[in-house]
């Protein structure tokens, strides 16, 4: 009887760890989730760490000091960069239109004529069609800023409660109810996972990051095309590279966007390079998380491919630390 009592309350818990799973992946809140655990993560490291040597109180209290003032460093260097590059694009936004409606009317010597008709002339004109574009798209793009709002506002409230779950002293394991220890034993198993799959991410970080240095600073002012805001771009790169997949974008669509202000071919340029270094961090990430998690390559990459297919983005970026959580918990249960 007790054991199968027993039986009942971890599948309870481990119904309760797939809803919640679910729920995250519906309702896209990838990034709060992940706000929240290395909020209380780091602030657990560094109490325990840096600031052992104070009583645990204080050195909670330091811990969370300093994330928070990291996280707002970020954030302010954030909008700062992207302040001064909305002034240097719109600065050039006038002549990058010039420069595109020449190369319309160059193209028109070669193109049908029916596509020569509903070609822009003029940069007006190509205003005129942008805003038109920007009009009729109005309802989507409000649903985009919106979507954004929202998940700002979860990541702030996830890194609150993640700085709450820090400071909140549990009662111990053994006084506990069943259902609180089968619970508590699962959100470890997945704690640890989470935490596995992030520090093998900042190795991966790390070597982006490098060879994504290596290009801004020698391989194009070898060129004769440097870029500016380099130390800025290799600062993104690393930190936004903490978030698999997703942190390849942002980083990657910074450069591109720098690199197109810079020239065509220089943007050109850095996608395929950043194309290549994708695909290679593709199989790293694969490799260097598989040996945390003991898992091979491809068993990542198949979990990576299912988890895209069935949620997308979300999927792809939860995929590792939800493999890695599903076999602690097999071999924990000796089932491999």
């Amino acid at each position: 009887m007790q054991h199968r009592t027993r039986s009942t309350v971890e599948l309870a818990s481990f119904a309760v760890m797939a809803m919640l799973a679910a729920f995250v992946l519906l309702h896209h809140m990838v990034a709060a989730l992940f706000a929240g655990i290395l909020t209380s993560q780091f602030i657990t490291l560094l109490a325990n760490g840096i600031f052992r040597r104070v009583s645990l109180k204080h050195s909670k209290a330091l811990a969370a000091l300093a994330v928070f003032l990291g996280l707002s460093g970020i954030v302010a260097g954030a909008v700062m960069f992207g302040i001064f590059a909305a002034k240097g694009m719109s600065e050039e936004f006038g002549s990058l239109l010039e420069k595109m409606a020449a190369i319309i009317a160059k193209a028109e010597t070669i193109l049908p004529a029916v596509v020569v008709e509903n070609l822009p002339r003029s940069a007006a004109d190509l205003k005129l069609a942008m805003s038109e574009a920007l009009r009729h798209n109005a309802d989507q793009l409000g649903n985009i800023g919106k979507g954004t709002a929202s998940t700002m506002v979860h990541v702030v409230l996830a890194v609150i409660i993640g700085a709450m779950v820090a400071f909140h002293r549990f009662v111990d394991h053994a006084e506990t109810r069943p259902f609180a220890q089968a619970l508590r034993t699962r959100i470890g198993y997945f704690a640890r996972a989470f935490s596995n799959v992030v520090f093998a991410q900042a190795r991966i970080s790390a070597i982006n990051t490098t060879l994504t240095a290596i290009y801004l600073v020698l391989v194009l002012p070898l060129l004769g095309h440097p870029l500016p805001y380099t130390k800025t771009m290799i600062a993104i790169t690393f930190l936004a590279g903490l978030l698999p997949v997703i942190g390849n974008l942002i980083s990657n669509t910074v450069i591109v966007v720098v690199s197109a202000g810079a020239a065509p071919v220089v943007a050109v340029w850095s996608l395929a390079f950043l194309v290549l270094i994708h695909k290679l961090e593709y199989f790293i990430n694969a490799r260097i998380v598989g040996s945390r998690i003991n898992a091979a390559a491809w068993e990542l990459l198949l979990a990576m491919l299912i988890m895209d297919s069935l949620f997308g983005v979300a999927g792809l970026v939860l995929a590792p630390i939800l493999y890695a959580y599903v076999k602690a918990e097999l071999a924990a249960h000796e089932l491999l």
